[in-house]
């Protein structure tokens, strides 16, 4: 009867990484950069993470555009 081999969210023995870790992975220095850039909140950020994980992604991506294009426009 009670199967109790549930894993949260359906991830079985994967480490996930938070949200400063992912951001770095995409090639930020941390997650306030990605907050700066942008303007929006690290604690939201951070719901976005886990909320909302494609979210999350696209905002950090597009955080790198934004950042490469400024660093164009001062060189």
């Amino acid at each position: 009867m009670g199967n109790n081999n549930h894993s949260p969210a359906g991830h079985k023995g994967n480490k996930r990484m938070t949200p400063s870790q992912q951001a770095k992975s995409l090639g930020h220095r941390t997650l306030a950069d990605v907050a700066r850039i942008t303007e929006i909140k690290a604690d939201t950020l951070r719901k976005y993470h886990s909320t909302k994980p494609v979210l999350f992604k696209v905002i950090c991506l597009g955080a790198l555009q934004i950042k490469g294009e400024s660093n164009e426009e001062t060189n």
